[in-house]
């Protein structure tokens, strides 16, 4: 008689058996294992409060989401088109996205686009994605048309005059009227001839802000020429001189306050002076010259025509206060050093404006 083949084990009485001694070592172990069916996770939703405010040749695109509710967002991509609808199949617009977290929890992204061109309309769709990245739905469309630059200067300064003074020039000119305007730019230069006629070569000395019309230029009045004039500049960065080239110059002579004695070199002492702290002071200070035993200080007095000494006896100190100088003008002063033998050296000399006292 034939012997049979011993019956196989088929797979169900392996996966029976495998079943088994697993639930034996379970409940020797005191644990209870139960199945259960893995689900995919849920995409992250759609953006939403999304809103598009126009710029000069950009749109910044803002949009929310609830961390709680909405998913685990890893990015977002931002979709443009001049046509609707949005292809959200096209490539995204690139541009830097910030964040910050809302008082009721939930989070506000902001993005700039800045690749969008001027006086353009544009359609906008915002989708996020999760750390697999598998999209959200598209967010609801927001549509936007950016600002056209503005490229209208304004109009040249009027009414610009130049007064020379004993402490400088001082300007004045007519407020412009623009409602843009955002500051003023004062030039001071120099008239040189091409043969037909002056130009002024100037650059900006001073800035100021559209309610501005009055500048002083605090200058040693030497009795040089010089011109000036005034240029306005908007917000957008629209200069009326520099986009036209034009402008209403003025041209003065300045006051000549300078000492009829000159000042010989090789002195030993190093002369500074500045205003001092309160109407009508002036500070000297200077280098120590050696072996001095002294030093005497002088103020030019131009109704004699003549430096006039401040100090009757040589003083110590390498500084020395003058109070009581008039305002509203320029000051000369000189130092020299004063040796044993009761000689002097050689003068340093420097000059300091007191403009009047407003």
């Amino acid at each position: 008689m034939t012997q049979c083949p011993p019956r196989p084990v088929g797979l169900q009485q392996i996966t029976r058996q495998y079943a088994f001694r697993r639930a034996r070592r379970s409940r020797r172990a005191g644990l209870s294992l139960a199945w259960r069916p893995r689900t995919a996770p849920r995409p992250v939703a759609a953006p939403h409060d999304v809103t598009a405010t126009p710029g000069i040749g950009k749109a910044v695109l803002q949009w929310k989401i609830d961390p709680d509710t909405d998913g685990d967002y890893f990015g977002f991509h931002v979709y443009r088109s001049s046509t609707l609808p949005v292809d959200t199949s096209a490539e995204p617009v690139r541009c830097g996205t910030t964040s910050k977290g809302l008082a009721d929890g939930r989070v506000q992204y902001t993005c700039t686009d800045s690749s969008a061109g001027s006086g353009a309309k544009y359609h906008y769709v915002i989708k996020g994605h999760d750390d697999r990245s598998v999209k959200s739905l598209p967010s609801p469309t927001v549509t936007v048309t950016t600002l056209e630059a503005d490229q209208t200067p304004p109009a040249a300064v009027t009414g610009l005059t130049a007064e020379a003074t004993e402490y400088g020039i001082v300007l004045d000119w007519d407020s412009n009227t623009e409602p843009d305007l955002a500051r003023y730019e004062v030039y001071s230069g120099e008239l040189f001839s091409d043969g037909e006629e002056q130009v002024c070569s100037a650059s900006a000395i001073a800035y100021f802000g559209p309610g501005d019309t009055a500048y002083t230029h605090e200058r040693l009045p030497d009795g040089e020429e010089k011109c000036f004039f005034i240029d306005a500049v908007d917000t957008s960065g629209n200069s009326s001189f520099k986009w036209t080239r034009n402008a209403n110059v003025v041209v003065v002579t300045e006051k000549d306050m300078t000492p009829s004695v000159e000042t010989p070199d090789g002195s030993p002492v190093s002369l500074t002076t500045y205003p001092g702290d309160a109407p009508g002071k002036v500070e000297l200070t200077w280098d120590g010259a050696a072996d001095a035993t002294g030093y005497l200080v002088h103020r030019w007095n131009p109704a004699t025509e003549a430096y006039e000494k401040l100090t009757p006896e040589p003083v110590t100190e390498q500084w020395y206060t003058d109070s009581g100088v008039p305002t509203g003008t320029t000051h000369f002063y000189r130092v020299t050093a004063v040796y044993a033998d009761g000689t002097q050296s050689a003068p340093d000399a420097d000059w300091v404006i007191l403009p009047p006292v407003q």
